[in-house]
């Protein structure tokens, strides 16, 4: 609350999502792997989230997709929109409902049956596939035909769909997008750890990810920060009409550290 009112200050993040670039570049794998391994140190920051008394939260996010992770023009990883995430212990989204988009969500999810964070790897697995084999895991044009793909279909290979992708990593998406949650890896620590044995280089993987975002998007940073800076920018108080009693201006807030946007 500021000056009586009720806002939402979010960081701003200048880059593009993951959808976005994926949609004009193909990601070299080592830099598929240092993304994805950064979208589960998110995952398990927000896994792990405790309350004051530490008991753990249970909380899942329930919308892992390459539109919610963005890629800062400075080579991060931010993983976005907890919007439709859910806390066991607060109840805060209705028994039945479900969440998220379709061609991500994992066969519990889609069957409305009780979440934990394993369903969240799934969709971690579902953006592996996508970024490696160039094509979404389930084929199909509407939501329909992937929840039945999710219910009737054989989960598809890696190893058939890019049969140049490395063997270890064919077999961890196999263990990622297992129908069964048991049957999967069972943090995203895990599977942070196993995508980094394919970023040789984490500092070479970073410079090629700023590389690409800016390849693909050279306008867009400059764009964005001018739009910025517009809306930033004091504005200019109209002159009272003729003869109408001019009102005193408020006194200006203090500045800040860092502008936020509301």
């Amino acid at each position: 609350e500021q000056d009586g009112e009720l806002i939402i200050a979010m960081e701003y993040v200048e880059g593009e999502t993951l959808a976005q670039l994926a949609t004009v570049r193909r990601l070299p794998l080592d830099v598929v792997a240092l993304v994805l391994a950064e979208v589960c140190d998110g995952l398990e920051a927000a896994h792990e989230l405790r309350d004051v008394g530490g008991k753990p939260l249970g909380v899942v996010h329930r919308d892992v997709s390459p539109h919610n992770v963005m890629l800062s023009y400075g080579g991060e990883v931010k993983l976005l929109d907890f919007g439709v995430a859910k806390l066991e212990s607060a109840h805060l989204t209705k028994t039945g409902d479900v969440k998220g988009k379709v061609a991500y969500m994992s066969p519990e999810q889609a069957m409305s049956e009780p979440l934990d964070r394993r369903s969240d790897l799934y969709g971690v697995g579902a953006i592996l596939f996508e970024l490696v084999a160039g094509r979404r895991m389930w084929p199909g044009e509407s939501d329909i035909d992937v929840l039945r793909c999710l219910a009737l279909g054989a989960t598809p290979s890696l190893a058939e769909a890019a049969p140049a992708a490395p063997r270890a990593l064919a077999e961890l998406f196999a263990r990622l997008v297992a129908k069964k949650p048991g049957d999967r890896p069972s943090s995203a620590a895990e599977v942070a750890a196993a995508l980094r044995a394919f970023v040789p280089d984490a500092t070479a993987a970073r410079a090629s990810l700023v590389a690409l975002v800016a390849g693909a998007f050279p306008d867009a940073a400059s764009d964005k920060r001018r739009k910025l800076a517009a809306a930033l920018a004091p504005r200019e108080e109209e002159p009272a009409p003729s003869g109408a009693m001019a009102i005193p201006s408020p006194p200006p807030r203090p500045s800040r550290v860092a502008p936020w946007m509301y």
